[in-house]
């Protein structure tokens, strides 16, 4: 996708530039041994791929330093990525405080902000000066005639607003910490554009800058101010619902667990409101003189977009490399059980009891789940293997793609109804005493430690709205995989 928008934006003769504002190879200062190689080794799949894109700056933030200053500046220079550290310091590793790049005649400048208290203590032996002064000296030194200046952030929002505030010569600033999604940018202060296209490379930002003559500085448009007023007036609308439920007595009156979501969202709102009608206040005062317009879209990097084919060889290439880094896994469950015995037990052995329900699942997609890694060779990536097992990462589970025997393959019964080996014990239990499990206290002996019917929250360990993308829906979903009895 970033490749075809940059075709497209050539054959238009607009100039296109790129950049990533970090939180790349991973999203947080802490990482365990078992699984930094292989972040490692997506982070150079990233950033390679970038490479192909035509990256013009970007900047590691604490998550990327969590797996090594060694091993991310080795990445950035097998993949020509051109660093920006403008306050972060690695010893040994010497990266540009600021840079420039030029294409069609526009030029552009780059400067990067980490927040310090991210990399506390030395995160992969790195440290971050006070942001404020690092981009004073830099911004100073930075050339007189560059159409733009771009702010590459891993900071909060306020740390985004103040940075904004205090250095009028930025006009954009990039955050890639915080994961917000922006369809609509904030307005900062002097006139400065705020984007961020949320976490994960679930989307592709796209700004377009429209210079107008005579122009100081960027706003986001009319079309921005009416997509801000409408979202006031729905949070308004939220919040007068929510004092109207607690001001309610006698009959109306909420009870007690009402109440405490009432008084959440009347909380909510109200902070929301007040952050909201600020941006919107900025967003008039900008409004009021000549801008440069920018309009912003985030374009899901769906299945609908088409695999670019260089990338595409460079994930495959990644992926074969990652399957064959695969520990030695146990070569049959009973092995598994010998070194560790766990506590789920695989769906073949609730069949014996539940046979009708066993075969319904045989022919959901849950029960091909662990084909279809095998079929994208995903078996041992460290990111999806636990949602596509029985038991995956869950105590008394299977914890690494090792441990994944035959029987723990796909996502089967108990996934949805909890570890089933205390639950067959005592159905065996119950069978001794001659009183069928299915009346009388042997049926609430079995089932106490089985969940009969799942709760929404079990299905949201995997379905989370970011892994799939924001397709899962409760209701549909169910439909497609329950079963009585």
């Amino acid at each position: 996708m970033l490749k075809q928008r940059r075709a497209e934006a050539d054959a238009a003769g607009l100039p296109v530039f790129v950049v990533d504002a970090g939180d790349t190879g991973w999203r947080s200062r802490r990482v365990s041994s078992g699984r930094k190689d292989q972040q490692v080794e997506k982070l150079r799949l990233q950033l390679a791929a970038m490479e192909l894109g035509g990256i013009d700056a970007w900047t590691p933030g604490e998550g990327d330093l969590a797996l090594g200053a060694d091993a991310v500046f080795a990445a950035a220079e097998a993949a020509h990525t051109p660093v920006v550290a403008t306050n972060l310091d690695c010893p040994g590793h010497g990266a540009p405080r600021w840079r420039v790049a030029e294409h069609g005649g526009v030029r552009l400048g780059f400067v990067s902000a980490l927040d310090p208290a991210l990399v506390e203590g030395g995160v992969g032996g790195c440290t971050a000066s006070d942001p404020d002064d690092a981009l004073a000296s830099a911004l100073a030194e930075l050339p007189d005639d560059l159409d733009a200046v771009v702010l590459l952030s891993q900071m909060d929002l306020a740390g985004d607003y103040a940075l904004a505030e205090q250095h009028p010569r930025l006009d954009f600033v990039v955050n890639g910490h915080v994961g917000k999604r922006l369809t609509t940018p904030n307005q900062l202060p002097h006139a400065t554009v705020h984007l961020s296209s949320g976490n994960r490379g679930k989307a592709l930002g796209v700004a377009t800058v429209h210079f107008v003559e005579g122009a100081d500085g960027c706003g986001v448009g009319a079309g921005g101010t009416a997509d801000l007023e409408r979202k006031i007036e729905r949070y308004r609308d939220r919040l007068a619902k929510a004092e109207a439920l607690l001001a309610a007595e006698g009959a109306d009156a909420p009870d007690e667990r009402t109440r405490e979501r009432a008084l959440r969202q009347k909380a909510f709102y109200a902070g929301e409101l007040g952050v909201l009608e600020q941006r919107l206040a900025l967003m008039q005062e900008v409004a009021a003189e000549p801008r440069h317009r920018v309009d912003n879209e985030l374009v899901d990097l769906d299945a609908d977009i088409a695999d670019d084919e260089a990338t595409a060889r460079l994930v495959a290439d990644t992926l074969a490399r990652i399957e064959q880094s695969r520990g030695e896994r146990p070569a049959s469950p009973a092995t598994a059980v010998a070194e560790r015995p766990l506590d789920y037990v695989g769906s073949a052995a609730c069949a014996a009891c539940h046979r009708a329900e066993h075969a319904q699942w045989q022919a959901t997609p849950h029960a091909a789940a662990w084909t279809s890694l095998e079929q994208r060779q995903r078996t041992q990536d460290l990111s999806c293997w636990s949602c596509h097992v029985t038991g995956g990462e869950r105590p008394g589970g299977p914890q690494s793609p090792a441990e994944v025997t035959e029987a723990l393959q796909g996502v089967g019964c108990e996934s949805c109804h909890g570890p089933g080996r205390r639950h067959i014990a005592q159905a065996v239990q119950a069978a001794s005493t001659g009183e069928p499990p299915g009346v009388g206290e042997a049926a609430d002996a079995v089932t106490g430690s089985i969940v009969r019917d799942p709760p929404e929250q079990t299905c949201r360990r995997c379905h989370d709205g970011e892994q799939d993308e924001g397709r899962f829906d409760w209701a549909s979903y169910r439909a497609k995989v329950v079963h009585g009895g």
